[in-house]
Protein backbone atom coordinates (compact mmCIF):
# COMPACT_ATOMS: atom_id res chain seq x y z
CA UNK A 1 0.00 0.00 0.00
CA UNK A 2 1.38 3.42 -0.69
CA UNK A 3 0.92 6.45 1.11
CA UNK A 4 2.69 9.68 2.41
CA UNK A 5 5.17 9.42 4.69
CA UNK A 6 5.02 12.18 7.40
CA UNK A 7 7.01 14.69 7.46
CA UNK A 8 8.71 13.51 4.00
CA UNK A 9 6.33 14.67 1.35
CA UNK A 10 6.68 11.74 -0.82
CA UNK A 11 5.03 8.05 -1.51
CA UNK A 12 6.13 5.08 0.71
CA UNK A 13 4.86 2.18 1.21
CA UNK A 14 4.33 0.85 4.74
CA UNK A 15 4.05 -2.92 5.86
CA UNK A 16 3.96 -4.84 8.89
CA UNK A 17 6.77 -7.38 8.90
CA UNK A 18 6.72 -10.07 11.58
CA UNK A 19 9.76 -10.25 13.70
CA UNK A 20 9.09 -12.42 16.57
CA UNK A 21 6.17 -14.88 17.90
CA UNK A 22 5.71 -16.35 21.53
CA UNK A 23 3.15 -17.51 23.40
CA UNK A 24 2.07 -17.22 27.16
CA UNK A 25 0.43 -19.99 28.97
CA UNK A 26 -3.46 -18.55 28.89
CA UNK A 27 -5.44 -15.85 27.50
CA UNK A 28 -3.82 -12.93 26.78
CA UNK A 29 -4.96 -9.96 29.40
CA UNK A 30 -2.42 -6.98 28.81
CA UNK A 31 0.74 -5.89 27.41
CA UNK A 32 3.49 -2.83 28.23
CA UNK A 33 6.30 -1.37 26.84
CA UNK A 34 9.15 -0.18 28.11
CA UNK A 35 9.82 2.23 25.51
CA UNK A 36 13.11 3.01 25.56
CA UNK A 37 14.52 -0.62 26.65
CA UNK A 38 12.08 -1.95 24.02
CA UNK A 39 11.80 -4.82 26.32
CA UNK A 40 7.48 -5.94 26.44
CA UNK A 41 5.63 -6.63 29.74
CA UNK A 42 2.28 -9.18 28.92
CA UNK A 43 0.07 -10.37 31.80
CA UNK A 44 -2.31 -13.46 31.14
CA UNK A 45 -5.87 -14.39 32.33
CA UNK A 46 -4.39 -16.96 34.94
CA UNK A 47 -2.41 -13.37 36.32
CA UNK A 48 1.30 -14.26 35.15
CA UNK A 49 3.49 -11.72 34.20
CA UNK A 50 6.14 -12.46 31.57
CA UNK A 51 8.66 -10.54 30.64
CA UNK A 52 10.43 -10.05 26.90
CA UNK A 53 13.42 -8.54 25.46
CA UNK A 54 13.40 -7.06 22.10
CA UNK A 55 14.68 -10.05 20.71
CA UNK A 56 12.16 -11.65 21.87
CA UNK A 57 13.54 -13.48 24.53
CA UNK A 58 11.79 -14.60 27.81
CA UNK A 59 13.46 -12.71 30.54
CA UNK A 60 11.45 -13.78 33.15
CA UNK A 61 8.36 -14.68 34.69
CA UNK A 62 5.70 -14.56 37.93
CA UNK A 63 2.67 -15.33 38.96
CA UNK A 64 0.90 -12.42 40.87
CA UNK A 65 -0.33 -13.23 44.43
CA UNK A 66 -4.22 -12.14 43.82
CA UNK A 67 -6.27 -11.55 40.62
CA UNK A 68 -4.59 -9.32 38.54
CA UNK A 69 -6.69 -6.36 37.25
CA UNK A 70 -3.42 -4.12 35.68
CA UNK A 71 -0.05 -2.97 34.96
CA UNK A 72 2.18 -0.54 33.92
CA UNK A 73 5.72 -1.02 32.87
CA UNK A 74 8.45 2.51 33.50
CA UNK A 75 9.50 3.72 29.77
CA UNK A 76 13.32 2.96 31.15
CA UNK A 77 12.54 -0.06 32.21
CA UNK A 78 13.34 0.32 36.19
CA UNK A 79 9.96 -0.75 37.37
CA UNK A 80 6.59 -2.20 37.11
CA UNK A 81 3.76 -1.22 39.03
CA UNK A 82 1.06 -3.95 39.44
CA UNK A 83 -3.03 -4.05 40.66
CA UNK A 84 -4.17 -7.00 42.40
CA UNK A 85 -8.05 -7.98 43.33
CA UNK A 86 -8.51 -8.94 46.81
CA UNK A 87 -11.63 -10.53 46.95
CA UNK A 88 -14.62 -8.22 45.89
CA UNK A 89 -14.25 -5.29 47.46
CA UNK A 90 -10.17 -5.12 48.36
CA UNK A 91 -7.25 -4.73 46.32
CA UNK A 92 -3.34 -4.21 46.25
CA UNK A 93 -0.42 -2.07 44.41
CA UNK A 94 2.50 -3.92 44.10
CA UNK A 95 5.91 -2.14 43.02
CA UNK A 96 8.62 -4.60 40.71
CA UNK A 97 12.00 -4.01 40.09
CA UNK A 98 13.02 -5.31 36.60
CA UNK A 99 13.56 -8.56 38.23
CA UNK A 100 9.73 -8.93 39.08
CA UNK A 101 11.02 -9.13 42.74
CA UNK A 102 8.40 -7.08 44.74
CA UNK A 103 10.17 -3.76 46.63
CA UNK A 104 6.81 -2.65 48.36
CA UNK A 105 3.05 -3.66 48.55
CA UNK A 106 0.22 -1.79 49.59
CA UNK A 107 -3.07 -3.13 50.58
CA UNK A 108 -6.11 -0.88 48.99
CA UNK A 109 -9.41 -0.17 50.36
CA UNK A 110 -11.08 -0.60 47.10
CA UNK A 111 -10.95 -2.70 43.99
CA UNK A 112 -8.59 -0.83 41.62
CA UNK A 113 -9.41 -0.39 37.76
CA UNK A 114 -6.10 1.33 36.12
CA UNK A 115 -2.57 2.18 36.72
CA UNK A 116 0.26 4.26 35.07
CA UNK A 117 3.70 4.48 36.10
CA UNK A 118 5.65 7.57 34.59
CA UNK A 119 8.69 7.65 32.33
CA UNK A 120 11.53 7.41 34.57
CA UNK A 121 9.71 5.41 37.36
CA UNK A 122 9.22 8.37 40.08
CA UNK A 123 5.26 8.35 40.21
CA UNK A 124 2.75 5.88 40.12
CA UNK A 125 -1.11 6.04 39.72
CA UNK A 126 -3.78 4.40 39.98
CA UNK A 127 -7.52 4.47 40.29
CA UNK A 128 -10.75 2.35 41.49
CA UNK A 129 -14.15 1.36 41.60
CA UNK A 130 -14.74 4.34 43.82
CA UNK A 131 -13.74 7.00 42.05
CA UNK A 132 -11.05 7.56 43.74
CA UNK A 133 -7.65 8.81 41.76
CA UNK A 134 -4.05 8.18 43.78
CA UNK A 135 -1.04 9.29 42.85
CA UNK A 136 2.40 7.71 45.15
CA UNK A 137 6.03 8.22 44.90
CA UNK A 138 8.47 5.32 43.84
CA UNK A 139 8.67 4.68 47.87
CA UNK A 140 5.03 4.60 48.15
CA UNK A 141 4.30 7.58 49.60
CA UNK A 142 1.03 9.19 48.99
CA UNK A 143 1.40 12.55 46.90
CA UNK A 144 -2.51 13.79 46.24
CA UNK A 145 -5.74 11.69 46.07
CA UNK A 146 -8.38 13.44 43.94
CA UNK A 147 -12.15 11.74 44.00
CA UNK A 148 -13.38 11.70 40.48
CA UNK A 149 -17.22 12.31 39.08
CA UNK A 150 -16.79 8.59 37.41
CA UNK A 151 -14.28 6.05 38.04
CA UNK A 152 -11.27 6.34 35.73
CA UNK A 153 -10.51 3.36 33.64
CA UNK A 154 -7.58 4.43 31.54
CA UNK A 155 -4.92 6.55 33.12
CA UNK A 156 -1.11 7.89 31.09
CA UNK A 157 1.66 10.35 32.28
CA UNK A 158 2.84 12.90 29.98
CA UNK A 159 6.48 12.60 29.45
CA UNK A 160 7.21 15.99 29.32
CA UNK A 161 5.28 17.51 31.86
CA UNK A 162 4.20 16.53 35.01
CA UNK A 163 0.88 16.02 34.84
CA UNK A 164 -1.50 12.70 34.44
CA UNK A 165 -4.36 12.10 32.13
CA UNK A 166 -7.32 10.35 32.53
CA UNK A 167 -10.77 8.93 31.12
CA UNK A 168 -13.54 7.08 32.43
CA UNK A 169 -15.22 4.48 30.34
CA UNK A 170 -17.97 6.84 29.61
CA UNK A 171 -18.48 10.82 30.04
CA UNK A 172 -15.41 11.83 31.51
CA UNK A 173 -12.27 12.88 30.34
CA UNK A 174 -9.19 14.98 32.68
CA UNK A 175 -5.86 16.38 33.24
CA UNK A 176 -4.59 16.57 36.32
CA UNK A 177 -1.07 18.08 38.12
CA UNK A 178 0.74 15.48 40.72
CA UNK A 179 -0.94 17.30 43.72
CA UNK A 180 -4.17 16.11 42.28
CA UNK A 181 -5.12 19.62 41.27
CA UNK A 182 -7.46 19.20 37.74
CA UNK A 183 -5.91 21.30 35.17
CA UNK A 184 -9.17 20.63 32.52
CA UNK A 185 -11.76 18.36 32.01
CA UNK A 186 -14.36 17.18 29.54
CA UNK A 187 -17.72 15.65 29.34
CA UNK A 188 -17.26 13.21 26.49
CA UNK A 189 -20.20 11.28 25.72
CA UNK A 190 -18.77 8.22 24.01
CA UNK A 191 -17.66 4.67 25.07
CA UNK A 192 -13.94 4.68 25.29
CA UNK A 193 -11.74 1.80 25.13
CA UNK A 194 -7.89 3.72 25.12
CA UNK A 195 -5.75 6.32 26.04
CA UNK A 196 -2.70 7.73 24.84
CA UNK A 197 -0.71 10.35 24.47
CA UNK A 198 2.68 11.75 22.54
CA UNK A 199 5.79 12.84 24.23
CA UNK A 200 4.99 16.35 24.32
CA UNK A 201 1.67 16.27 25.05
CA UNK A 202 0.38 18.40 22.24
CA UNK A 203 -1.48 15.06 21.07
CA UNK A 204 -3.85 13.21 23.30
CA UNK A 205 -6.71 10.71 21.80
CA UNK A 206 -9.47 8.78 23.33
CA UNK A 207 -10.56 6.43 21.23
CA UNK A 208 -14.13 5.62 21.05
CA UNK A 209 -15.72 2.92 20.28
CA UNK A 210 -17.97 4.20 17.47
CA UNK A 211 -17.18 7.49 16.95
CA UNK A 212 -13.57 7.25 16.02
CA UNK A 213 -10.61 8.89 17.83
CA UNK A 214 -11.03 12.61 19.92
CA UNK A 215 -8.41 14.76 19.95
CA UNK A 216 -7.13 17.42 22.45
CA UNK A 217 -4.24 18.82 23.51
CA UNK A 218 -2.22 19.07 27.30
CA UNK A 219 -3.70 22.72 27.09
CA UNK A 220 -7.56 20.86 26.88
CA UNK A 221 -8.70 22.01 24.00
CA UNK A 222 -10.76 19.67 21.64
CA UNK A 223 -9.97 19.24 18.40
CA UNK A 224 -11.51 17.89 15.34
CA UNK A 225 -12.40 14.36 15.92
CA UNK A 226 -10.33 11.73 13.26
CA UNK A 227 -11.98 9.24 11.52
CA UNK A 228 -10.89 5.67 11.88
CA UNK A 229 -11.30 3.37 9.08
CA UNK A 230 -13.50 1.41 10.85
CA UNK A 231 -14.41 1.31 14.82
CA UNK A 232 -11.54 0.92 17.08
CA UNK A 233 -11.41 0.28 20.90
CA UNK A 234 -7.28 0.04 21.27
CA UNK A 235 -5.16 2.68 19.80
CA UNK A 236 -1.15 3.99 20.43
CA UNK A 237 0.04 6.84 19.63
CA UNK A 238 3.97 7.02 18.66
CA UNK A 239 5.83 9.70 20.94
CA UNK A 240 6.13 11.93 18.15
CA UNK A 241 2.58 12.39 17.48
CA UNK A 242 3.34 10.88 13.70
CA UNK A 243 2.05 7.72 13.56
CA UNK A 244 -1.71 6.17 15.05
CA UNK A 245 -1.75 2.20 15.93
CA UNK A 246 -5.62 0.90 16.18
CA UNK A 247 -7.04 -2.32 15.89
CA UNK A 248 -10.60 -3.06 14.30
CA UNK A 249 -13.55 -3.44 16.91
CA UNK A 250 -15.37 -6.20 14.19
CA UNK A 251 -12.93 -6.95 11.66
CA UNK A 252 -9.60 -7.46 14.11
CA UNK A 253 -7.45 -5.49 11.60
CA UNK A 254 -4.21 -4.23 12.78
CA UNK A 255 -3.91 -0.91 11.22
CA UNK A 256 -1.31 2.03 11.00
CA UNK A 257 -3.05 5.24 10.32
CA UNK A 258 -1.14 8.32 9.88
CA UNK A 259 -1.39 11.96 11.74
CA UNK A 260 -5.08 12.29 9.89
CA UNK A 261 -6.29 8.69 10.41
CA UNK A 262 -5.15 7.87 7.03
CA UNK A 263 -4.06 4.16 6.59
CA UNK A 264 -0.81 3.46 5.78
CA UNK A 265 -0.56 -0.67 6.19
CA UNK A 266 -3.33 -2.88 7.48
CA UNK A 267 -2.33 -6.88 8.78
CA UNK A 268 -5.51 -9.30 9.26
CA UNK A 269 -5.57 -10.83 12.79
CA UNK A 270 -7.49 -14.05 13.32
CA UNK A 271 -8.84 -13.44 16.57
CA UNK A 272 -9.53 -10.38 18.60
CA UNK A 273 -6.51 -8.41 20.24
CA UNK A 274 -6.43 -8.43 23.77
CA UNK A 275 -3.83 -5.02 23.77
CA UNK A 276 -1.62 -3.17 21.53
CA UNK A 277 1.86 -1.07 21.55
CA UNK A 278 3.71 1.45 19.39
CA UNK A 279 7.65 1.90 19.62
CA UNK A 280 8.15 5.43 20.48
CA UNK A 281 8.81 6.23 16.20
CA UNK A 282 6.33 4.44 14.54
CA UNK A 283 8.34 1.53 13.87
CA UNK A 284 7.45 -0.87 15.44
CA UNK A 285 4.35 -2.72 16.91
CA UNK A 286 3.12 -5.66 19.39
CA UNK A 287 0.28 -7.06 19.71
CA UNK A 288 -1.15 -9.93 22.55
CA UNK A 289 -4.38 -12.16 21.05
CA UNK A 290 -7.33 -13.35 22.81
CA UNK A 291 -5.16 -16.68 22.40
CA UNK A 292 -2.26 -15.83 24.37
CA UNK A 293 0.16 -15.36 21.28
CA UNK A 294 2.82 -12.51 21.52
CA UNK A 295 3.58 -11.16 17.95
CA UNK A 296 6.42 -8.52 17.74
CA UNK A 297 6.34 -6.42 14.36
CA UNK A 298 8.71 -4.52 12.48
CA UNK A 299 6.88 -1.38 10.09
CA UNK A 300 8.73 -1.42 7.38
CA UNK A 301 8.98 1.78 4.97
CA UNK A 302 10.44 2.06 1.39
Amino acid sequence: MNAADPGQGRARTFSFERAWTQQLGAPGRGLAMARERGWLLAWDANHWLYLFDDAGQKQGQTRHSGSLVAAAFADDGSAIVTLGKQGDKQGEITWLAPDLMPRWQQSLPHVPLAVAVDAFAQYAAFADRSGNLTIVNRLGKTLSTTQTPRPLHHLAFVLSAPVLLGCADLGLVLCLELDGNVRWRDGLFANVGALTASADGLRILVACFSEGLQEYDLAGTKKDRITAPEPCRCAALACTGQFILVAGLTSHRLMLLDAHGHTLASEPMNQELAALTLHPLGDGAAVVLADGTIRQYKIARR
